[in-house]
């Protein structure tokens, strides 16, 4: 089957060149750079957002952000899958870091190990979905 790459680049809708995946992965990873700064800013001043609903709200963005990438995958739109990665980029890792703000107060005494586990889940779920998605693309979505 391949890699992620090599399954978009077969679909010749989407036209995936290395320089378009290039672009995409960009869009994805960039924003994280500054969005778990922003949410901190907004989690801490004065009347700012609780913790708790921000990461709601990201974990809910991340979940919109995959729906139009694989709705955009389904229809053939590069424009769709950059804009749903985006997305998912752009509150991916405030995901990974927003419990931080609120986990330790909810259970001090376990928080070390409350730490430890999200943090591997969160890598367990990231090569469970990179060592399936080949199988994925290949029995669910047309592959050869």
């Amino acid at each position: 089957p391949g890699t992620i790459e090599e399954q978009l680049a077969r679909d010749p809708r989407l036209g995936v060149t290395p320089s378009r995946y290039s672009t995409m992965t960009a869009v994805y990873f960039a924003p994280s750079a500054f969005v778990p700064l922003a949410f901190g800013l907004l989690s801490t001043v004065p009347g700012g957002i609780r913790p708790e609903v921000i990461f709601v709200l990201c974990a809910t963005a991340a979940s919109l952000g995959n729906f139009v990438s694989a709705a955009a995958v389904q229809s053939g739109s590069f424009g769709g899958l950059l804009v749903g990665r985006g997305i998912s980029g752009a509150v991916y890792e405030a995901v990974d870091m927003t419990p931080l703000g609120f986990m330790p107060a909810l259970i001090p005494e376990l928080w070390g190990t409350c730490s430890g586990f999200i943090n591997g889940m969160l890598r367990v779920g990231s090569v469970v979905a990179f060592a399936s998605l080949p199988s994925v693309y290949q029995d669910v979505g047309g592959g050869e």
